[in-house]
């Protein structure tokens, strides 16, 4: 048994994506105002995401809230039970594993600091993602 993953949601290649979709669609329906007010904020700032998003470890998926594909930065808002010592040891794994397959680092924040210290989170963006994603986009404008 994969200890980074429920064995609820194992599955192989084949089956995995069609469920893969579904769980996603779960998760969006049921967005708490954490991630939404994020969305304003990556809004507020021009930051392309992909929210939800899927990535593909082996037989196994894991979603991330948030996905900034031209930093390869992975944005995941934690409620409480993520600060539980068991579920801080499992989100760790995951993060490995992430990080292994896909080249993704991870940044985690809490709904509280989403809500109430947003000035922080769009400072880091500011100084971390902005000057990237300006970058990505001129060098793909050469390109062109």
């Amino acid at each position: 048994i994969n200890p980074l993953f429920s064995q609820k949601y194992k599955f192989s290649e084949f089956e995995m994506y069609p469920h893969a979709l579904k769980f996603r669609e779960k998760l969006i329906a049921n967005s708490n105002v954490a991630e939404k007010k994020f969305i304003d904020i990556l809004g507020s700032l021009n930051i392309q995401y992909s929210y939800q998003h899927i990535l593909n470890i082996g037989a196994n998926f894991y979603v991330l809230d948030f996905y900034l594909p031209e930093t390869k930065i992975g944005i995941e808002i934690d409620g409480a039970d993520h600060f539980k010592l068991e579920k801080i040891k499992k989100d760790k794994l995951r993060e490995k594993k992430i990080w292994e397959y896909h080249g993704i680092k991870i940044y985690r924040w809490s709904n509280k600091m989403v809500i109430s210290k947003s000035w922080k989170i769009k400072k880091f963006l500011k100084r971390f993602v902005l000057p990237i994603t300006s970058l990505y986009a001129i060098e793909k404008k050469n390109c062109l």
